[in-house]
């Protein structure tokens, strides 16, 4: 499992976990299964993330501005 730690445009950091062909972000303590990572399907800067919050809603961060890969 790789984990990143993104920062947004709004200053909040978001942990990110890719399994095999899964990601995941870490939203208040509870793992939620991203729906989409930004236009081009890749964890870059720019883009959003966006996951499940329910199941009839979905979420998205700000534009990512940094990336950082967690050791």
């Amino acid at each position: 499992m790789t984990s990143y730690l993104i920062k947004t445009r709004a200053g909040k950091f978001y942990e990110v976990l890719a399994k095999a062909e899964e990601w995941f972000i870490n939203f208040k303590g509870a793992k939620k299964k991203v729906k989409a990572l930004g236009e081009n399907g890749q964890l870059e800067k720019g883009g959003r993330v966006y996951f499940h919050l329910r199941e009839d809603k979905i979420m998205r961060t700000q534009p990512i501005v940094d990336i950082y890969k967690k050791l």
